[in-house]
């Protein structure tokens, strides 16, 4: 997304610190990958926000027209709060429907949903897993599996307006009670941003 002028994008903290860093210590010199720009998430993390779990990554205006199909301009920042009951729309990329296609690549499906917001604090969001709900991207079915390790980070948009709105990434799925946790983006202000700029 382009934000006060510089290009970043957003995942969950733990996707960043714990996650790519404990496969990281098994295959030394991993570099992640977000489409086919390789980076070590060290170098472009700008912003991390442990109690939300929510982390920003910086990219150059090229390496950001270069990796998305479009680079998301909010028409203001910050996004407007969600309330509970307020629809948002939610995609990953979950490890369960991951296909290795040779030994350096791997395909990706997609799910994704829309369903109500059901609590809302300072730091998160949360709703219901509803798995009939979810729509596998090329494939028939919902999500059947228990295991959606790799769904964290994903965009959370609120879709209670004209134009789709920004508004989180998918922090942690709790199993137990099928709940999915998101990370706030309202809680960064333009004021951080031109901190990070200095």
């Amino acid at each position: 997304m382009r934000l006060a002028g510089r290009h970043y994008f957003c995942t969950a903290l733990h996707v960043v610190e714990r996650d790519f860093k404990a496969i990281r210590n098994r295959e030394p010199g991993l570099l992640a990958h977000l489409g086919d720009l390789q980076f070590d998430p060290d170098d472009r993390l700008v912003h991390r926000d442990p109690d939300a779990d929510l982390a920003l990554l910086e990219v150059t205006r090229a390496e950001a027209e270069a990796v998305g199909r479009w680079i998301y301009f909010p028409p203001s920042w910050p996004p407007p709060p969600v309330t509970p009951g307020a629809p948002v729309g939610i995609a990953g990329y979950p490890a369960v429907v991951r296909e290795r296609i040779g030994e350096k690549r791997v395909g990706f499906r997609g799910l994704t949903t829309q369903t109500p917001i059901s609590s809302v604090n300072e730091r998160q969001m949360s709703c219901a897993f509803n798995r009939e709900e979810w729509i596998e991207v090329g494939a028939p079915g919902g999500a059947t599996e228990n295991d959606l390790g790799g769904i964290s980070g994903g965009p959370v948009f609120a879709l209670n307006g004209i134009q789709p709105r920004l508004v989180g990434v998918v922090a942690e799925h709790g199993p137990d009670l099928d709940i999915l946790f998101i990370a706030r983006l309202d809680r960064l202000a333009l004021g951080d941003l031109a901190s990070l700029a200095a």
